[in-house]
């Protein structure tokens, strides 16, 4: 008769990836275990409008499973990539921001996870434009411009609102018109 957790079939799914350890052993070495990623993550961080129909998990080492609402990327991710959010090891938002792009999901949805995230958070921008130095080619960027990349995700996302509040409250221009 309890209510369900927001996110329990996510803590299942990641709990049966190594049952032969408890989740306080798993968490104590972040990067080297199962990590939520991808569209999981963003639901985790509570940013964007992802639908996470499967469980998506990074692992350091190949892994399989029949299960249909699961699914296993391999990689080593690094120690400040990971973080902790509802309990469970997840990518950090640069990462995962980064994933997404490399995974293809259509930039503009991609540009409202960097949204949600910007208004919610301190985002480390050094970081992600690092992480997303290498998929600028592929976007149709000059090699290895990151900067440029994250531009086009923070020109798709539109302007804030508190940024356009500050702009106009600053200028005399502009609030003399207002």
């Amino acid at each position: 008769g309890a209510p369900s957790e927001e996110f329990e079939s996510l803590r299942a799914a990641w709990l049966a990836a190594d049952p032969s350890h408890t989740a306080e052993q798993r968490l104590g070495g972040l990067s080297g275990g199962v990590v939520v990623m991808g569209a999981s993550a963003t639901s985790l961080h509570g940013v964007g409008d992802l639908p996470a129909d499967r469980h998506k998990f990074s692992a350091p080492s190949r892994r399989q499973t029949q299960r249909r609402e699961v699914s296993y990327r391999w990689r080593q991710l690094e120690p400040g990539d990971v973080t902790i959010a509802h309990g469970l090891p997840v990518t950090t938002i640069e990462r995962t921001i980064a994933d997404l792009v490399e995974d293809r999901t259509d930039l503009s949805l991609v540009a409202d996870v960097l949204r949600d995230a910007a208004q919610s958070r301190r985002l480390d921008t050094d970081r992600l434009t690092e992480l997303l130095a290498p998929l600028a080619a592929r976007n149709h960027l000059r090699k290895d411009d990151g900067d440029a990349l994250l531009r086009r995700l923070s020109a798709l996302a539109g302007p804030d609102t508190a940024s356009v509040v500050e702009e106009i409250a600053t200028s005399e221009t502009l609030s003399a018109l207002i």
